[in-house]
């Protein structure tokens, strides 16, 4: 089953210039050229952050009452670097924070909605604003032992293929080639991960590496085992 954005933290900690190398047609690179690159962003932060999009209007699959439904055609890829997530293990009285990255890309496109809206200011100025959501589906093995707890648990970020990617951007999709897009489940082998130290701290690592760097944890059990009686003692990094 496919929703909006769950995932609210991404990174993008690679050069932001990969993206015209994938996309060498997109016109308008000013966004690219002065967006900044982050090994943790936040949703909840509201931060700026690049997309690439083709605007129009259409309809979503499903719920045709839904919000989303009616921005369809609203199609954009978000380029990120990577994705985090929280694991839970049974004994541990804190969820391990885990880094999602695709194992033979430096970067990846996750598909999404965008909305823009033009307000008037107090001198009848215009105003847009614009945001994005992403689009989220059941988990592959992998994703479902990391995102093992909570509400939305054994979900992920629809990972897509370079070639699914362009699709998900290009001009003329019907409704059977969205839901072969929806329907898409990249396999956990192409993926790979590795425990972090925090995702949303503000404060750095003690150790000063990027959040996104290996972090061990002293007795950290297997991907699919939750079950350890082990608590958590100690804190490792090397």
């Amino acid at each position: 089953m496919l929703r909006r954005q769950l995932c609210y933290d991404i990174s993008l900690h690679s050069d932001i210039e990969l993206t015209k190398e994938v996309f060498p047609k997109i016109k308008d690179k000013r966004i690219i050229q002065d967006s900044p690159v982050y090994d943790h962003i936040s949703s909840f932060a509201f931060p700026e952050y690049p997309v690439i999009a083709r605007q129009g209007t259409e309809r979503v699959l499903g719920d045709t009452r839904s919000y989303a439904h009616r921005i369809r055609q609203n199609r954009c890829l978000i380029p990120v670097t990577g994705t985090y997530e929280h694991r839970a293990i049974q004994g541990w009285a804190k969820k391990v924070p885990y880094y999602i990255w695709p194992k033979d890309r430096k970067m990846q496109f996750l598909p999404g909605l965008f909305q823009i809206i033009e307000t008037t200011g107090p001198a009848g100025e215009k105003r847009q604003s614009a945001s994005f959501g992403m689009l989220t589906r059941t988990a592959n093995e992998l994703m479902a032992n990391i995102h093992n707890d909570g509400e939305f648990r054994h979900r992920m970020p629809l990972h897509l293929t370079p070639e699914l990617e362009s699709f998900w951007v290009s001009e003329h999709l019907t409704d059977d080639d969205l839901q072969v897009v929806f329907d898409y489940m990249l396999p956990a082998e192409a993926l790979d991960c590795h425990p972090v130290f925090s995702i949303r701290d503000k404060k750095p690592r003690p150790d000063g590496k990027p959040k996104f760097k290996f972090w061990r944890y002293e007795n950290l059990p297997p991907l699919g085992d939750d079950k350890s009686s082990e608590s958590q003692l100690s804190i490792f990094n090397i």
